[in-house]
């Protein structure tokens, strides 16, 4: 899986479809006691085959991914720069919020329901696997033309992830890192049980 951001920052694409998930109760993901099938761990380099951790069990049912963060939320990125775009011609479900940042090429964070963790890892050889609040989340970034491409794929569900692409012009890919997996774990925290 590799999202793909054009210069303009208008448009990407994700090999791949996102996957639809069933239906879930009102309450927070995190609101109650971690899910039995995996205690939280720190990040592990054990091959690609391994079975993602998921202490919180999510579902992506209804996700509407414009809704999901907010503009406070995404401060940690910068200012928004336009309402959040839905994106579904690109990845079905999908989101994109673009940045007013300087850059010619302007900041993106792209949030969509994804496919199944072990995909991303699969896909991703040279990615790592990050740990959020118990979920594993692999990690993947690469410079595209002097734009840095980065995307977490969060293990919501044995089948399924929530996806979060952010591009940065320059970008440095420890900080857009640590940004992604705040913005994961505010995510997390709004998603619905399964």
């Amino acid at each position: 899986m590799a999202v793909v951001l054009s210069v303009t920052g208008c448009s990407y694409s994700v090999n791949g479809a996102p996957v639809a998930a069933p239906d879930a109760p009102a309450a927070t993901c995190l609101s109650g006691a971690p899910s039995p099938s995996a205690p939280p761990t720190r990040p592990s380099s054990s091959s690609s085959k391994a079975a993602a951790k998921i202490a919180h069990t999510c579902s992506l049912a209804d996700l509407d991914s414009c809704e999901l963060l907010s503009a406070k939320d995404l401060k940690v990125v910068g200012t928004i720069d336009g309402e959040p775009t839905p994106r579904d011609s690109d990845l079905a479900g999908s989101c994109q919020f673009m940045f007013d940042d300087g850059s010619a090429t302007r900041s993106s964070v792209v949030v969509a329901p994804y496919r199944p963790y072990s995909d991303s890892r699969t896909k991703q050889p040279g990615g790592h696997e990050e740990v959020v609040e118990g979920n594993s989340a692999w990690v993947s970034c690469e410079m595209d033309d002097r734009v840095m491409v980065c995307t977490a794929t969060l293990a919501v569900s044995s089948d399924k992830s929530l996806l979060l692409g952010y591009t940065k012009s320059a970008g440095n890919a420890e900080e857009m890192t640590a940004t992604m997996l705040v913005l994961l774990k505010t995510g997390l925290g709004k998603l619905p049980p399964a």
